[in-house]
């Protein structure tokens, strides 16, 4: 087998033991969403984020939820997408794309089957409250696809400081909808899980597609 073959075998394993492991969390994520003992942590949680709020994190955090907004996201993701189909990067733009839409899609389609109330123990401060359902986590899950995106690219090119802007990305993101009081911990896992599983799922199939054309050609 050449290296390309060996390259490929191993993303391959890769993406799907993460797309299983991303199958599990999810799992545990939404089976916790009605368990007692994690619904009293998740309230002592959200209490003490309470106990330490201010007006700076309240404007901060405001800003930095921004970060995982579909209305804001989807244009980025559009334009950057135009521009690695510019540059010719069809994987990059194809991970990319089926990444982001694929996991705002699955986040719509689940926030509707769960149905969870979002949490009421105190007052937000996000200047517009949401009115949909909590479980998953949408900003969670918009911001965690392209962090994990960024992640799959650094590795992929070598460029090491991505992973520097998409950790401060999917950290942002997740600890302004827990400290705005806006979501449940286990809601901000479950859209880990949502994200983890398209990337994954995309990495898949830009791998397999070009190979199996290949093939086919042959």
């Amino acid at each position: 087998m050449n290296q390309n073959g060996k390259q490929f075998d191993a993303n391959t394993k890769i993406a799907i033991t993460a797309m299983a492991c991303s199958a599990l969390l999810f799992l545990l994520a939404a089976l916790s969403t009605n368990a007692n003992s994690i619904i009293e942590i998740e309230q002592q949680i959200l209490s003490a984020v309470a106990e330490s709020s201010n007006p700076w994190l309240d404007v901060f955090f405001n800003w930095a939820t921004l970060l995982g907004d579909f209305n804001v996201m989807c244009p980025i993701v559009i334009v950057s997408a135009a521009v690695l189909l510019y540059k010719h990067q069809f994987k990059v733009t194809g991970v990319l794309c089926v990444s982001f839409f694929g996991a705002a899609l699955t986040t719509t389609l689940l926030k509707i089957m769960f149905d969870r109330p979002r949490p009421d123990l105190f007052d937000s401060a996000l200047t517009y409250l949401p009115s949909n359902a909590a479980f998953p986590s949408g900003h969670t899950t918009h911001a965690t696809a392209l962090a994990l995106c960024l992640t799959w690219l650094a590795f992929r090119q070598r460029h090491y400081f991505l992973l520097v802007v998409a950790s401060i990305i999917a950290t942002l993101v997740a600890t302004s909808r827990i400290y705005l009081q806006v979501h449940w911990p286990t809601d901000l896992l479950g859209g880990l899980a949502v994200s983890l599983f398209w990337v994954s799922f995309a990495v898949l199939i830009t791998d397999y597609f070009p190979r199996s054309v290949n093939r086919t050609a042959r």
